[in-house]
């Protein structure tokens, strides 16, 4: 008799288990139901971006209202937005319940151009490809040469013939950056690496040595410029990073050709590192 109850009780409890089982899957059904018909796409905002229409955006990502907020693939959503627009640097898709969408968009800022025989191409400091210029249109960034650029194209990164410039065209762009020099210089010379040079203005060629200590480099360029007058030409020498030298040349050769000897000096060389001011900005 003990035996015959014992089974009775444990068909009980197995019953229970089915129960429970049933119970989780009608719950889990309903949870799935209720994302699938009620959380749907109602509104979708763009921000951050000055340089295309939002509602370009929102058709190239391929939502639409009425789609379900769950079932959109916010990876594939950003692969085709930064594949069709250039200047979108990164852009951050999130869900904002109960039915709003936001695209979150940062885009680059272009730095310098270069050639590729007689086009024009606009980079940014991490030489990403902006987009081609027209010959007719005025460029105010600096020209990137003594480098080869092989097949460009809008949307990719800058691929140079020899691929040891990238990194340090890379460097010298981001040590310009932000820097209230940057709107002055028109040039910069990477055909040698251990000798980059910059134009500035119509006034200065400018030495910097390798990319050692870029950004103190600039900061001396900027302490040295602000030193001298407006009637001022010649090169100013930063190599050296602790001192800055300024060799003054009134008709000094600053065209792409190569470089010209200069003319005679009768000015003596001013070594600008014992100055105050130019020493106050270049402390280690």
């Amino acid at each position: 008799m003990a035996a015959k109850r014992y089974k009775r009780r444990k068909r009980r409890g197995g019953g229970g288990f089915i129960l429970s089982v049933l119970t989780f899957c009608v719950v889990v059904g309903a949870i799935i139901t209720s994302l699938t018909v009620f959380l749907k796409v109602a509104e979708i905002e763009v921000s951050g971006t000055t340089r295309y229409e939002a509602s370009d955006i929102i058709k190239t990502s391929g939502i639409q209202t009425g789609d379900n907020m769950f079932m959109i693939n916010k990876f594939d959503v950003a692969e085709k937005i930064l594949d069709e627009y250039p200047y979108i640097e990164q852009i951050k898709i999130r869900r904002r319940l109960p039915d709003v969408f936001t695209f979150e968009i940062t885009e680059r800022k272009p730095a310098a151009y270069i050639m590729s025989g007689e086009s024009r191409w606009l980079i940014d400091k991490n030489a990403y490809i902006l987009q081609f210029v027209k010959k007719d249109e005025e460029i105010n960034f600096p020209k990137i040469t003594g480098a080869e650029v092989v097949t460009p194209r809008a949307g990719i990164r800058l691929i140079l013939k020899n691929e040891t410039q990238l990194p340090v065209l890379c460097e010298v762009l981001s040590a310009l950056d932000g820097t209230e020099i940057s709107s002055s210089v028109k040039r910069i010379e990477i055909d040698k690496l251990y000798d980059i040079n910059l134009i500035y203005g119509d006034r200065f060629r400018v030495v910097m040595g390798d990319t050692s200590s870029l950004s103190k480099k600039v900061e001396m360029l900027r302490a040295v410029v602000a030193e001298l007058s407006d009637f001022d030409k010649g090169t100013i020498n930063v190599s050296a990073v602790k001192e800055a030298r300024f060799k003054p040349n009134s008709s000094i050769d600053l065209s792409e050709k190569e470089s010209q000897p200069e003319t005679t000096q009768t000015t003596p060389e001013r070594d600008l590192s014992d100055e105050n001011s130019a020493e106050e900005n270049v402390q280690e």
